[in-house]
């Protein structure tokens, strides 16, 4: 992780020096608009993730491609919750936004609002490395760029980004832990 932080924060720096910034007006986002946005978030991770298991499912079995989400799923489990909480719930959610909201978009504004979503959204789901995660990642991704080019405030992705990665990495691999996974493979297995 702290390498492909090290190389996209060298290529975003590469990239910053040739163009410049242009200011994107501030506005405020009340609170219940912002857990409307949680709600919003936790829909298009939804679908997402359903669009990239169902993609990475028809690539394995049909052509032996595996999407490389099991990697990600790996190295969660049985990792330590606080290093998982301070790595992926904190550091990483401040660092991707700096670099896909703050940094690229306050670069590409200049051409338009929806080009900069674009841009950001896709560039963070291509930074994601697999179809597991392109496809809800990138829906996030343009999500939180949407809202950093509405607010001017970058804070607000920030939050919403922890809200994500504190969840999934420390709630869900939790969750998860605590199954018999080896039961339900078992039972589903029953079934075919």
């Amino acid at each position: 992780i702290v390498i492909t932080y090290v190389i996209c924060l060298a290529v975003a720096m590469l990239i910053g020096t040739q163009c410049e910034k242009t200011p994107i007006e501030k506005h405020k986002m009340t609170f219940g608009q912002f857990i409307c946005a949680i709600f919003m978030n936790a829909g298009i991770i939804g679908v997402g993730a359903i669009l990239g298991a169902v993609i990475d499912y028809v690539l394995q079995y049909n052509f032996g491609i595996t999407g490389g989400g099991q990697n990600i799923s790996n190295m969660m489990f049985g990792s330590n919750d606080v290093w998982r909480v301070l790595t992926v719930g904190i550091g990483a959610p401040i660092v991707e936004e700096l670099i896909f909201r703050k940094f690229i978009i306050d670069r590409v504004h200049k051409y338009g609002e929806g080009i900069a979503i674009f841009v950001s959204g896709f560039l963070f789901g291509l930074f994601h490395g697999n179809f597991s995660q392109f496809f809800f990642a990138t829906g996030v991704g343009l999500f939180f760029a949407f809202i950093y080019v509405r607010t001017g405030k970058i804070w607000y992705s920030i939050l919403l980004h922890m809200v994500v990665n504190l969840s999934t990495s420390l709630v869900s691999v939790n969750l998860l832990e605590m199954m018999d996974l080896e039961k339900i493979d078992s039972f589903l297995m029953m079934d075919m």
